[in-house]
């Protein structure tokens, strides 16, 4: 579920996506990464500009435009036990907003 994951606001790095998905929630978005060998990271759309065909993008280890949301409005979320290789450390996991 969600609490798995630390989002905040940004993109995993520039055309390293594994995979394009078209996932209309954020949850379901993670479902995919966690069914997903070497999937560790998602970003996810959810801003006024979406483009249908990569709402949801997968990630293995990589390094992350934190804070970069881009037009898309995205977020950044990487699995716990994975923080380090998708960028992400102890810190970010304190002031991930989105962590209720």
């Amino acid at each position: 579920g969600q609490h798995d994951f630390t989002c905040l606001y940004g993109q995993g790095q520039i055309k390293k996506e594994m995979k394009n998905l078209q996932n209309k929630t954020l949850s379901s978005c993670q479902e995919e990464c966690q069914k997903t060998t070497n999937c560790i990271a998602v970003d996810f759309a959810d801003g006024v500009f979406q483009r249908e065909h990569d709402r949801c993008r997968l990630y293995e280890a990589n390094e992350p435009r934190v804070g970069l949301a881009g037009p898309m409005g995205r977020h950044y979320c990487v699995m716990n036990e994975h923080l380090q290789e998708g960028g992400l450390d102890e810190a970010d996991k304190l002031c991930a907003w989105l962590n209720e």
